[in-house]
Order: structure tokens, then C-alpha cells, then sequence
């Protein structure tokens, strides 16, 4: 079995020799075709060709691909199909969350005047395939046209690769810096607090293998304003607001109506709280070892 980001460390000649030669049935966990279709997301070109090269070792030999997404399952396929004209044996096993309820809450160093003014929240490594560049503009025009109280914007995410001059937009300008807040360090507890305490979380990812953020939000009883493409709105169980990622307009009027209507963000916290179905570990662990019990008894 491999898992995780592997690919850009373990040697796909061990592994052809291993499955070829020495009888080894290879069960790999995908959680995205991200590097394949987006190129120009990543800072490294030989990671993104290490990275190409082992799905299409995966296309070829593995026994079965666990996808964490129909959206990835999707893609993967295609890429075997087009690419390399095989038909893998693929599997779609969703991903497990912590559970909220039990943990820890303390409020991470924000404004003091967030309590009154309130705050809206993202959380994700700050990336270019994040798309805060949306957030940023957003924001910075909400600051000067909305006409409403404006909350906070609270980035809570590490800082990644090709965003440096995002990031120096948002601190040195005058009019994004007074609203936006960017936290690079953020604890489990810390992060706790902060989905029970915004008023709605915004991701407006380009496209995901998952989209952990947003299951993370609906736990916490929050609306979220979530990206149409991809896994997302698979994640989102069809509870979250979903837009297209590059439509300014539709993401700007949805979160001033957000902000200037408190009774629909309630109600829409009532429904998540409703009808959310918390996944869990477990929940994931069962699965998986149930699929690789049914490959080892030859029913796949």
C-alpha cells in the first residue's frame, strides 16, 4: 500500500520490478491529478514530471487506486484511458474528519474589536491554486463599495509556494490590510475557535482533491461559500453554497447578502446542522481494509 505524497521520493523502477518480477499487488491512495492538470500551480517542473510519471506507473500496474473523490476517480481514469489506454481498477473512498465537538478552543492574537465587528474565514495553505487572489479583490472592493458593516477577512493557513507578492499586497495596502488578516501559525485549538466564532468560511479553491476545509466548516455548523468545480461540491453533500471560482460578481453578491442578512446565515446553519453527515477515521479505516479484503479474496 502507498499513501500520501510519495511519488516524489519512492524509486517507480522499485516498484515495476516489485509488481513485474516478485508478485506484488500495489494498492495506492490517490488524492489528486492536480500537478497533471495544473502545471503552472507548482514551483518545481521536475516534481510535477515525477509526479506525472508515477500516476502513470499507477496506471499500469497497480491492483486498485483508492480515489478520495469521485472527481479525482474521474480524473484519474481519464488520464489512464487517454494516456496509456488501460482501464485501472479504482476504488472511491471518501476521507474521515476529526471530531469537533471535544476539542480544545482557544482564541488565537486577532483584533480586539473582532468580537463587535465579527469575522469570515478561510482556511488553507495560502497557494496559488487557493485563489485568495479572489479573496484579496473581493475584500478590497467590499471595503470601499459595499455600504455594509464589513467583518474581517481571517486567512488562517501556512504560506506556499509562488504567493510572496500576494501576501505583500495584502500587508503593505492601505485600504486590504485594515480588513484582511493573514495567520500563518495557527493551532488545532486556535483553528477550533476560530470556526465556532466566523460568521460564514469562504473557499474558492481552483480545484481540489477533496476539500477538507469545507467539511470542517458544516461540523462547526457554519455556511460556506465553496467552489463549483472538481471534488468540492462532493464535499460540500450538497449543504454549501457552490460558485464558479473566477466569477467575482456572484461571490461578491452572495457575501453581502450574508452580511446584511443574520436570520439566513442562521438558517442555514439550522439545515448544515441538520442534515451534515460526519464522516470519521474509522468510518475511513473500515473501508479501506474492506476493499483490500475484497481484492484479496478475488471479488474485484
Amino acid at each position: 500500500m502507498i499513501s500520501g505524497s510519495t511519488w516524489d521520493t519512492i524509486s517507480v523502477e522499485l516498484l515495476e520490478d516489485l509488481t513485474t518480477n516478485r508478485g506484488v499487488r500495489l494498492i495506492c491512495i490517490l488524492s489528486d491529478m492536480i500537478p497533471y492538470h495544473f502545471p503552472h500551480h507548482f514551483q518545481d517542473p521536475e516534481s510535477v514530471a515525477k509526479f506525472v510519471h508515477f500516476v502513470g506507473f499507477l496506471a499500469r500496474r497497480a491492483a486498485s487506486v483508492v480515489c478520495i473523490s469521485h472527481s479525482t476517480e474521474r480524473e484519474f481514469v481519464e488520464f489512464a484511458q487517454h494516456v496509456y489506454g488501460t482501464s485501472p481498477v479504482t476504488k472511491v473512498i471518501h476521507l474521515g474528519s476529526d471530531s469537533s465537538m471535544s476539542r480544545p478552543a482557544t482564541r488565537p492574537a486577532l483584533p480586539h474589536d473582532v468580537d463587535t465587528r465579527g469575522f469570515v474565514l478561510n482556511v488553507g495553505t495560502v497557494q496559488v491554486r487557493k485563489n485568495h487572489q479572489l479573496l484579496y479583490n473581493l475584500w478590497r472592493r467590499l471595503a470601499q463599495t459595499s455600504g455594509v458593516a464589513l467583518p474581517y477577512l481571517v486567512i488562517a493557513g501556512a504560506k506556499g509556494w509562488l504567493t510572496s507578492e500576494l501576501l505583500h499586497q495584502i500587508e503593505v495596502d492601505p485600504i486590504a490590510s485594515k480588513v484582511i488578516k493573514v495567520m500563518h501559525h495557527v493551532s488545532d485549538a486556535e483553528l477550533h475557535w476560530l470556526y465556532n466564532h466566523c460568521q460564514f468560511t469562504l473557499y474558492p479553491a481552483l480545484h481540489e482533491g477533496w476539500g477538507l476545509p469545507i467539511v470542517e466548516s458544516m461540523q462547526h455548523g457554519k455556511p460556506c461559500i465553496a467552489s463549483s468545480t472538481s471534488s468540492m461540491p462532493e464535499a460540500g453533500q450538497g449543504l454549501t453554497t457552490s460558485l464558479d471560482p473566477l466569477d467575482f460578481h456572484s461571490w461578491q453578491a452572495k457575501i453581502i447578502q450574508w452580511i446584511s442578512d443574520p436570520g439566513e446565515l442562521k438558517r442555514e446553519s439550522a439545515w448544515i446542522m441538520k442534515h451534515f453527515r460526519h464522516r470519521t477515521w474509522d468510518n475511513f479505516r473500515s473501508d479501506f481494509f474492506n476493499h483490500i479484503d475484497t481484492l484479496l479474496s478475488g471479488q474485484t
